[in-house]
């Protein structure tokens, strides 16, 4: 597996998991039944080659140098991402730019997760200003490369749902991991 970063791309897919309680907490909820242990727990797309779009305290576009240091991280690239798909994105990263991080989006994500996944409660919250992480990554995504691009509904999307999906080796490929086992 490659663990030296390569020039990324607009459009690449950004996975990130680490220890802390927070980190854990998401894995633990988003993990499906009998599933392995869930590996990620926050997920971005590449804005440029040196720059990640990301869901904090805000939408913001950081510099991915300083993202991919600490924990595990892996980054995948769509296989066959046209240009206009790529310019696209970046747009789509513009729009979401600034807008805040939609806290209540992760409790109903958590009590969907003690339902056993069940896309019940994240369908109320429906309010496109507060994104989360892999609500973000799963809408710029729709809007840009086509519905259901990572096989669930973006509003249902978790980090766990977006990394399960770029394990298709015809879709996506592996440009980067932090470590040899893939794993943290």
């Amino acid at each position: 597996m490659p663990n030296v970063c390569p020039r990324l791309q607009t459009g690449d897919i950004v996975c990130f998991g680490d220890q802390s309680w927070l980190s854990r907490s998401i894995k633990w909820f988003t993990r499906q039944g009998s599933e392995e242990e869930t590996k990620c727990s926050h997920v971005g797309v590449m804005y440029d080659r040196d720059r990640v779009c990301e869901a904090l305290a805000r939408v913001v576009i950081t510099a991915v140098k300083v993202r991919l240091t600490g924990g595990w991280r892996e980054v995948y690239r769509p296989i066959g991402l046209r240009r206009a798909v790529k310019l696209a994105i970046r747009a789509q990263c513009d729009y979401y730019k600034g807008k805040k991080y939609g806290w209540w989006k992760n409790i109903a994500q958590a009590a969907d997760g003690l339902i056993g996944g069940r896309y019940f409660f994240r369908r109320l919250l429906r309010m496109d200003n507060y994104p989360i992480c892999s609500w973000l990554v799963a809408w710029v995504f729709e809007r840009c490369a086509g519905e259901g691009y990572f096989g669930v509904v973006p509003n249902a999307a978790t980090p766990d749902d977006i990394h399960d999906a770029c394990l298709d080796t015809e879709r996506f490929e592996l440009v980067y991991t932090t470590e040899e086992s893939g794993g943290y």
